[in-house]
């Protein structure tokens, strides 16, 4: 169970207010994108300014639902929309590539990986 005050939101660059409301499936994906890469042998200051692109197989989340009684504020479209994950993780270390959330419900991330490997196919 990931607990929501270990998620270090200020090396992602989200405030605290946006952090606290922010669907839990982006911070899980923000962590564990950014430790996939690392495992790769990949840091932040490698990608910075590089054509790396991110590919997200998404699908729609209820979170919203379990916030709902605390009404709209500035974060609510940000935290709730499960497109924003490709470009958090995108903008959160420096990748200057192609941004892609792909929701297609089942083959979501199929469809991301396909999108991904054709780009490098093509040299993209």
């Amino acid at each position: 169970m990931q607990r929501i005050d270990l998620f270090d939101q200020r090396f992602f660059q989200i405030s605290p207010a946006e952090a606290d409301i922010m669907d839990p499936h982006q911070r899980v994906a923000l962590e564990d994108g950014y430790v996939a890469l690392h495992a790769a042998g990949l840091d932040k200051s490698t990608l910075m300014g590089s054509v790396s692109g991110v590919f997200a197989g998404i699908w729609a989340s209820d979170y919203s639902t379990v916030l709902a009684g605390r009404g709209p504020n500035a974060f609510t479209v940000s935290a709730f929309s499960c497109n924003m994950l490709a470009g958090r993780l995108s903008y959160a270390l420096g990748m200057q590539g192609p941004c892609i959330a792909v929701d297609t419900a089942c083959s979501s991330c199929l469809a991301a990986f396909h999108a991904a490997l054709s780009g490098l196919e093509r040299d993209e």
